[in-house]
């Protein structure tokens, strides 16, 4: 039998902020599924566990079990030791990258499927932003979204409705900054702004639509900026540059982990058809045209 099953490596987190067990429990009594957990102890560990998953050959699917940081980390790992494709499950606080990979259907639907063989092999757009060593999966932002992480840490609750308190009540709390914004080396914007998106999953903290159009294997980053006295301004580009003026170096968010560059301002750019995910039918409505392999992608320097 255990030939028939599909040969699966969970890459867990049991400190995620949703339910990783539950998660992990689904694949483990689905008779179709030969499974391997891997729990993670550390910063680090999942980007690892999946490179050497990668290496080892014996895993078809890398499941990444936790949140958004978590599927981040895997992702990195595949992306530089490419192997299995990347199935992310809802494990999280917001599961942003879950949402836009598998349109916030069932768990048990989705692992269904994958015991089914009826998962469509995809490949998705990555990002990395200069000076930072590490890849992007879901997105990164400055102002509103980095502020919200940090009041949700001293707030009590879970999943997408503590994201949801937390960012009302950074909307009270935010204070415009002066910011240049370039895409593609043009000035895009120069003035004021509350926050900035940049990516191609459409929704952040798993509730928020911030990039309404973006597509994530269409080859380009789309850029959200907000300046709290006009409506949202939207870009598209395959490489975006955020700048605050006044040269204080902004708190970013990277794929929900905070970040505090030495510069006032970082660059980041899209690496197209990075990484091999897998995702149902009918495809979620961030995915366009059926992206190509390019024929060589290079690693940032590690």
């Amino acid at each position: 039998m255990s030939d028939n099953r599909v040969r699966v490596a969970a890459i867990a987190n049991p400190a995620a902020g949703g339910s990783p067990e539950n998660a992990v429990r689904v694949l483990l009594e689905h008779p179709g599924i030969d499974l391997r957990t891997l729990p993670t102890t550390g910063p680090g560990d999942a980007e690892r566990i999946a490179a050497e998953q990668s290496r080892d050959g014996w895993a078809e699917v890398v499941v990444a079990v936790g949140g958004d940081g978590t599927a981040a980390q895997v992702a990195s790992g595949l992306y530089a030791y490419p192997g299995p494709p990347l199935l992310v499950a809802p494990a999280g606080t917001g599961n942003s990258n879950y949402r836009g990979l598998c349109d916030d259907r069932e768990w048990t639907d989705i692992v269904e499927a994958l015991a089914a063989g009826t998962l469509e092999h995809r490949r998705i757009d990555l990002a990395v932003a200069d000076g930072i060593d590490r890849v992007i999966l879901l997105g990164t932002t400055t102002g509103i979204l980095p502020t919200t992480l940090e009041i949700a840490r001293t707030m009590t609750g879970s999943g997408r409705d503590l994201l949801g308190r937390a960012a009302m009540e950074a909307l009270t709390t935010q204070v415009s900054y002066p910011t240049r914004v370039f895409i593609d080396g043009e000035i895009f914007h120069e003035g004021e702004l509350l926050g900035t998106y940049i990516g191609g999953m459409r929704h952040r903290g798993g509730r928020f639509e911030m990039l309404p159009t973006s597509l994530i294997d269409d080859g380009l980053l789309d850029v959200c900026l907000l300046s709290g006295t006009t409506e949202p301004r939207y870009g598209r580009g395959t490489a975006i540059t955020i700048e605050r003026t006044d040269a204080v170096p902004p708190l970013i968010e990277l794929d929900g982990e905070l970040h505090r560059p030495d510069t006032a301002g970082y660059t980041v750019r899209v690496l197209p058809a990075a990484l091999e995910v897998l995702v149902p039918t009918p495809l979620p409505p961030a995915f366009g045209a059926r992206a190509t392999v390019p024929e060589t992608v290079t690693a940032p320097a590690r």
